[in-house]
């Protein structure tokens, strides 16, 4: 188990990561820990991983990172046709850096089988993308306050965070901030809208007692592949 953190603040602004929650970070990779800081315009970005390794000949330090992105990932990835020499990060990095157009990274992510949790920094057209396997195995939060947005897979009581729901990829776009959700299975199902508002409806759908509780949910989406074992 990886711990990966991605926050996105305001220039200047201070950062709402603080020494405890890097810890916790920390706590679910002891094997490799590496930050990265990219300065966007107006934004400021910190991506940080904590690797447990598991995979590969040596331990491969998260973020990785390169001209088109950055990647942040926990998790395992259920495929036998990759080369086991490398670990599931190096190989999802290579797939979704040479993608040459959004709905390739859309179709790189959705082929991904197991459980996982995942950050994509697409520099070349401002988009962070973020997402969880979609049975929802592998945690990942999402917490917003004035000047700063934090996603990562541990937090702390102190922060009002919300689970990011596992039906969907999403897409944040760093110069509008609207939020394009993607189903897994279901193109035609696609939608946008603001930040804020998506966020008001992923808090008041998770705040509605067990009787209550509705999540959008493909009927033709197979599962098969999901629940096997490697």
């Amino acid at each position: 188990m990886c711990g990966i953190i991605c926050e996105i603040r305001s220039s200047g602004c201070t950062s709402i990561v603080d020494t405890k929650v890097v810890q916790r970070i920390k706590n679910r990779g002891p094997d490799c820990f590496h930050t990265s800081e990219i300065s966007d315009g107006n934004l400021e970005l910190f991506f940080c991983g904590a690797v447990l390794w598991m995979q590969g000949t040596i331990p491969v330090k998260q973020p990785l990172e390169n001209d088109n992105g950055v990647l942040l990932f926990n998790g395992d990835i259920f495929d036998d046709t990759w080369n086991s020499g490398f670990n599931d990060t190096e190989i999802i990095m290579d797939k979704l850096s040479h993608a040459d157009s959004e709905e390739h990274i859309l179709k790189q992510l959705k082929l991904l089988k197991g459980p996982f949790s995942l950050i994509y920094y697409d520099k070349l057209e401002n988009n962070l993308y973020f997402t969880r396997d979609r049975i929802g195995r592998c945690s990942l939060l999402f917490c917003k306050k004035e000047d700063s947005l934090v996603i990562s897979s541990v937090m702390g009581r102190s922060f009002n965070c919300t689970e990011v729901p596992a039906g969907n990829i999403q897409k944040l776009n760093l110069k509008t901030f609207e939020i394009t959700l993607y189903p897994w299975q279901n193109e035609k199902r696609e939608r946008q809208c603001a930040l804020d508002d998506w966020l008001e409806e992923i808090q008041n759908q998770q705040n509605l007692p067990d009787d209550k509780f509705i999540f959008d949910f493909d009927s033709n989406l197979d599962l098969n592949d999901e629940i096997s074992f490697k």
